[in-house]
């Protein structure tokens, strides 16, 4: 999930400075071209994160719901 957020994020401000680029130097265009990719990138495996520990809850619930009604002397 984090490369999806970091490549998006690179190519759209690559874009967003090459489209600005006589507002902003060339080495504050570059500094920020890799600032916000690298906090994307972080955003990205946090929600990477989320997503697999609410994936996993809802298996384990599942299976326990099951093996509960099959087999009850478990629980």
């Amino acid at each position: 999930m984090g490369a999806r957020f970091l490549g998006v994020t690179l190519v759209a401000s690559i874009v967003w400075f090459a489209l600005h680029g006589h507002e902003y130097s060339l080495v504050r265009a570059g500094a920020r071209i890799l600032i916000f990719p690298f906090a994307a990138a972080i955003l990205g495996k946090l929600v990477g994160i989320a997503v697999y520990r609410l994936r996993t809850r809802r298996l384990r619930d599942m299976l326990r719901a099951i093996t509960s009604y099959f087999l009850p002397a478990a629980h």
